[in-house]
Protein backbone atom coordinates (compact mmCIF):
# COMPACT_ATOMS: atom_id res chain seq x y z
CA UNK A 1 0.00 0.00 0.00
CA UNK A 2 1.32 3.25 -0.94
CA UNK A 3 2.11 5.17 2.64
CA UNK A 4 0.87 8.66 0.51
CA UNK A 5 -2.88 7.17 1.20
CA UNK A 6 -2.85 7.44 4.71
CA UNK A 7 -2.08 10.99 4.58
CA UNK A 8 -5.12 12.27 4.88
CA UNK A 9 -6.14 9.77 7.83
CA UNK A 10 -2.79 11.30 9.77
CA UNK A 11 -3.79 14.98 9.03
CA UNK A 12 -7.25 13.96 10.65
CA UNK A 13 -5.48 12.54 13.66
CA UNK A 14 -2.68 14.74 14.33
CA UNK A 15 -4.08 17.78 12.58
CA UNK A 16 -1.94 20.45 10.39
CA UNK A 17 0.84 21.19 12.66
CA UNK A 18 4.31 19.79 12.83
CA UNK A 19 2.99 15.87 14.16
CA UNK A 20 1.58 14.85 11.12
CA UNK A 21 4.87 15.75 9.17
CA UNK A 22 6.57 13.92 12.14
CA UNK A 23 4.38 11.06 11.50
CA UNK A 24 4.25 11.08 7.52
CA UNK A 25 8.65 10.87 8.20
CA UNK A 26 8.70 8.05 10.58
CA UNK A 27 6.19 6.19 8.05
CA UNK A 28 8.11 6.27 5.04
CA UNK A 29 11.23 6.13 6.45
CA UNK A 30 10.64 3.25 8.98
CA UNK A 31 9.82 0.28 6.71
CA UNK A 32 13.40 0.29 4.79
CA UNK A 33 15.25 -0.05 7.91
CA UNK A 34 12.99 -2.55 9.52
CA UNK A 35 13.37 -4.65 6.06
CA UNK A 36 16.96 -4.12 5.89
CA UNK A 37 17.90 -5.32 9.21
CA UNK A 38 15.97 -8.09 8.81
CA UNK A 39 17.17 -9.59 5.72
CA UNK A 40 20.80 -8.46 7.56
CA UNK A 41 19.96 -10.87 10.42
CA UNK A 42 18.89 -13.32 8.26
CA UNK A 43 21.92 -13.16 6.12
CA UNK A 44 24.27 -14.05 8.99
CA UNK A 45 26.08 -17.71 8.60
CA UNK A 46 24.76 -20.11 10.87
CA UNK A 47 28.23 -21.19 11.47
CA UNK A 48 29.30 -17.91 12.94
CA UNK A 49 26.51 -18.21 15.56
CA UNK A 50 27.51 -22.06 16.14
CA UNK A 51 31.24 -20.85 16.51
CA UNK A 52 30.29 -18.52 19.39
CA UNK A 53 27.91 -20.57 20.90
CA UNK A 54 30.58 -23.74 21.22
CA UNK A 55 32.86 -20.89 22.67
CA UNK A 56 30.26 -20.72 25.18
CA UNK A 57 29.30 -17.02 24.10
CA UNK A 58 26.11 -15.71 25.92
CA UNK A 59 23.40 -14.38 23.80
CA UNK A 60 24.25 -10.54 24.31
CA UNK A 61 27.48 -11.35 23.22
CA UNK A 62 26.99 -13.20 20.26
CA UNK A 63 23.88 -10.28 19.26
CA UNK A 64 27.05 -7.60 20.00
CA UNK A 65 29.98 -9.19 18.39
CA UNK A 66 28.67 -11.44 15.58
CA UNK A 67 25.07 -10.68 14.56
CA UNK A 68 25.48 -6.66 14.84
CA UNK A 69 29.21 -6.69 12.91
CA UNK A 70 27.47 -8.79 10.25
CA UNK A 71 24.22 -6.82 10.16
CA UNK A 72 25.73 -3.14 9.91
CA UNK A 73 26.12 -3.21 6.18
CA UNK A 74 22.22 -4.18 5.85
CA UNK A 75 21.17 -1.14 8.77
CA UNK A 76 23.27 1.18 6.85
CA UNK A 77 21.92 0.78 3.62
CA UNK A 78 18.42 1.04 5.15
CA UNK A 79 19.49 4.10 6.33
CA UNK A 80 20.73 5.63 3.12
CA UNK A 81 16.98 4.63 1.35
CA UNK A 82 15.21 5.92 4.79
CA UNK A 83 16.61 8.99 4.07
CA UNK A 84 15.77 9.34 0.32
CA UNK A 85 12.06 8.26 1.93
CA UNK A 86 12.20 10.52 4.56
CA UNK A 87 12.39 13.76 2.75
CA UNK A 88 10.14 12.64 0.35
CA UNK A 89 7.74 12.34 3.19
CA UNK A 90 8.54 16.07 3.82
CA UNK A 91 7.31 17.07 0.90
CA UNK A 92 4.24 15.09 0.76
CA UNK A 93 3.40 15.83 4.08
CA UNK A 94 4.04 19.38 3.49
CA UNK A 95 2.18 19.37 0.01
CA UNK A 96 -0.68 17.99 1.85
CA UNK A 97 -0.79 20.75 4.52
CA UNK A 98 0.03 23.67 2.66
CA UNK A 99 0.75 25.64 5.41
CA UNK A 100 4.91 26.36 5.87
CA UNK A 101 8.17 24.66 5.01
CA UNK A 102 9.47 24.30 1.80
CA UNK A 103 6.12 21.77 0.24
CA UNK A 104 4.12 24.93 0.88
CA UNK A 105 6.58 27.27 -0.81
CA UNK A 106 6.40 24.78 -3.98
CA UNK A 107 3.04 24.64 -3.71
CA UNK A 108 2.01 28.45 -3.58
CA UNK A 109 4.75 29.24 -6.12
CA UNK A 110 3.20 26.29 -8.49
CA UNK A 111 -0.35 28.17 -7.75
CA UNK A 112 1.16 31.56 -8.84
CA UNK A 113 3.12 30.12 -11.82
CA UNK A 114 6.71 31.78 -10.40
CA UNK A 115 9.11 29.18 -11.47
CA UNK A 116 12.03 31.36 -9.84
CA UNK A 117 10.67 30.93 -6.40
CA UNK A 118 9.51 27.27 -6.90
CA UNK A 119 13.28 26.34 -7.88
CA UNK A 120 14.70 27.83 -4.56
CA UNK A 121 13.08 25.01 -2.43
CA UNK A 122 13.66 22.41 -4.99
CA UNK A 123 17.56 23.14 -5.07
CA UNK A 124 17.28 23.65 -1.10
CA UNK A 125 15.73 19.80 -0.53
CA UNK A 126 18.57 18.07 -3.15
CA UNK A 127 21.17 20.00 -1.18
CA UNK A 128 19.71 18.48 1.80
CA UNK A 129 19.11 14.92 0.46
CA UNK A 130 22.81 15.15 -0.78
CA UNK A 131 24.16 16.39 2.37
CA UNK A 132 22.30 13.71 4.59
CA UNK A 133 23.94 11.43 1.98
CA UNK A 134 27.34 12.36 2.76
CA UNK A 135 26.35 12.35 6.39
CA UNK A 136 25.31 8.95 6.17
CA UNK A 137 28.42 8.07 4.51
CA UNK A 138 30.53 9.66 7.09
CA UNK A 139 28.79 7.71 9.77
CA UNK A 140 29.30 4.17 7.52
CA UNK A 141 32.93 4.92 8.00
CA UNK A 142 32.89 5.98 11.27
CA UNK A 143 31.21 2.69 12.74
CA UNK A 144 32.15 -0.18 10.13
CA UNK A 145 35.47 0.98 8.10
CA UNK A 146 35.62 -2.39 7.14
CA UNK A 147 32.49 -2.37 5.12
CA UNK A 148 33.71 1.01 3.31
CA UNK A 149 36.99 0.49 2.64
CA UNK A 150 38.47 2.79 4.96
CA UNK A 151 41.04 1.33 7.12
CA UNK A 152 43.51 3.98 8.99
CA UNK A 153 44.96 1.97 11.42
CA UNK A 154 46.76 -1.12 11.48
CA UNK A 155 44.10 -2.97 13.67
CA UNK A 156 41.51 -2.22 10.90
CA UNK A 157 43.89 -2.51 8.35
CA UNK A 158 44.12 -6.42 9.86
CA UNK A 159 40.42 -6.81 10.00
CA UNK A 160 39.69 -5.31 6.06
CA UNK A 161 42.37 -7.87 5.24
CA UNK A 162 40.26 -10.48 7.07
CA UNK A 163 37.52 -9.75 5.63
CA UNK A 164 37.93 -9.18 2.25
CA UNK A 165 40.09 -12.12 2.21
CA UNK A 166 43.53 -10.40 1.59
CA UNK A 167 45.37 -11.80 4.35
Amino acid sequence: MPLVALVPLLILWFGLGFAVKAAVIFLMAIFPICINTWLGVKAVPKTLIDVGKSLVASNAVILRRIVLPATLPYIMAGIRLAVGRAVVGMVIAEFFTQISGLGGIIINAGNNFDTATMFVPIILLMILAVGLNYLIGWFERAVAPWQAGDCRTRRELALCQRLHGRE
